[in-house]
């Protein structure tokens, strides 16, 4: 055998295997195609159940959302009653200084005295200066009032 008839051989050979190969893969794709086709098929009643799917991922956006909608209220409404809270320790505190205003206008109508009465700068103004004259003692009689001598409460 001479070069050339080995070399067309061999260039046969390979042609062969090539084809053999192309063959291979041309049945392997032709099956696989078959197989999409019958999976196709198969699940074609599904898409049915396509519009179901769709409705359960908007309900699940839609719960996500009220989720995050009811968190904020939920905020908003912790902070009012924060607010609120404060709002109404104010007005305990102010309803005892009322108490206790009432108390003491109370003890001067009954005749206690006015020692007992100090009032506070809300009752007064914030302008007024506060002054109570202590009693004083004269040789006479006790007199209630601010003379030169006796001590002044600011």
């Amino acid at each position: 055998m001479s070069p050339q008839t080995v070399a067309i051989l061999v260039a046969f050979a390979l042609a062969l295997v090539a084809a053999a190969i192309a063959l291979f893969f041309r049945l392997r794709s032709v099956r696989l195609a078959n197989d999409i086709e019958n999976l196709r098929q198969s699940v074609a009643h599904l898409y049915q159940y396509e519009e179901i799917h769709d409705a359960k991922r908007e309900a699940e956006a839609i719960r996500n959302d009220a989720l995050k909608d009811t968190a904020r209220q939920l905020a908003e409404a912790e902070k009012a009653r924060e607010e609120v809270a404060k709002d109404a320790e104010r007005w305990a505190l102010a309803a005892k200084q009322s108490r206790d205003i009432a108390t003491a206008m109370k003890n001067v109508i009954e005749g206690y005295g006015d020692e007992y009465i100090v009032p506070s700068q809300s009752v007064l103004g914030a302008d007024l200066p506060r002054r109570r004259c202590s009693p004083t003692i004269s040789t006479t009689s006790l007199e209630k009032g601010c003379s030169s001598g006796a001590p002044q409460a600011t």
